[in-house]
């Protein structure tokens, strides 16, 4: 049930830069983000949200010989501190706002999604725990100090903006050499279709999510960059109208809530890296099967 609106007061205001939780908002200075209450809140520190998340890297050293192996890495969870300002219109205003924000993420099992607006830069986000104490200490009877923790397990900055691309199979071309033979030769136009270049704009891998509609029998998704290729039982069948969906972050196969992971026979997962990712959907030639890339660009 969501929490009533004494407790979050819609946001009259907005900034250009600031940062909404859990229905709760909070803005640079100048101007800040005022509340239906008439609260004033300023947002004056917001640590973690700029800087690269910690790497973490594992080194065994070399038996008998300089140096280490280097094994894989990776990014730890992104830790964020915000920390700002209030100022209330009135005294039982202040003591409300001091339980609005004890509120946002009150719930540590629960996670919301963060919302960063700045000047040049799209809105990004992260789904994010609280993970420490949020703390308020009043500066007058009207005004008070805030902070708190907050933990982006993934630690990427996502675009708020779903990005997405379809196309159809990859259909047989038409031509081929025609007798008697007259130069110049004519080869045919060989297959076409079935290909689209996907962009991440972002400065970090991001997971794709595919959507295949049918009819179509054994599909195949090919990154033509890496070879890659997630691959269907040649004989699962989706009828007109049926879809599965792929979502590469979990490696989950469903079909109308049915579990299709066992009908995926060659599972090279694989990320949209920074960039473009060139992509082929075959299998089968029906002209109303369709494939559709969902994705958010992602940065460090």
């Amino acid at each position: 049930m969501p929490i009533g609106v004494a407790y979050r007061p819609a946001i009259v205001t907005t900034a250009a830069a600031q940062v909404d939780l859990d229905g709760w908002a909070s803005g640079q200075i100048p101007p800040g983000v005022i509340d239906g209450q008439g609260t004033l809140w300023l947002l004056q520190n917001f640590d973690g949200w700029w800087a690269g998340p910690l790497p973490r890297t594992n080194f065994a050293p070399i038996p008998g010989n300089h140096g280490a192996f280097d094994a894989r890495a990776y990014l730890d969870a992104r830790v964020l501190t915000l920390e700002g300002t209030a100022a209330a219109v009135s005294l039982s205003a202040a003591r409300r706002a001091r339980d609005i924000l004890a509120s946002v993420c009150g719930d540590p099992s629960l996670t919301a999604t963060l919302v960063v607006t700045e000047p040049g830069q799209p809105q990004r986000q992260c789904v994010v725990r609280r993970s420490g104490e949020t703390k308020t200490k009043p500066l007058d009877p009207l005004h008070f100090a805030w902070s708190m923790l907050l933990t982006a397990p993934d630690p990427r900055r996502y675009a708020v903006a779903l990005s997405s691309q379809s196309t159809g199979l990859a259909q047989p071309g038409a031509g081929g050499l025609v007798f008697p033979l007259v130069f110049p030769l004519t080869f045919g136009t060989g297959t076409s279709g079935g290909a689209m270049t996907l962009t991440n704009t972002g400065t970090l891998q991001t997971w794709p999510t595919w959507t295949i509609l049918g009819p179509t029998t054994g599909p195949i998704i090919t990154n033509l960059v890496t070879g890659e290729r997630l691959v269907f039982d040649p004989a699962f069948p989706l009828g007109a109208g049926e879809s599965v969906v792929i979502d590469t972050a979990a490696k989950t196969v469903q079909q109308a809530g049915t579990n299709r992971r066992n009908n995926l026979f060659v599972a090279n997962w694989f990320a949209l890296n920074p960039g473009t990712t060139q992509v082929l959907f075959s299998g089968g030639s029906n002209p109303a099967a369709q494939l559709t890339a969902s994705w958010r660009d992602a940065w460090t």
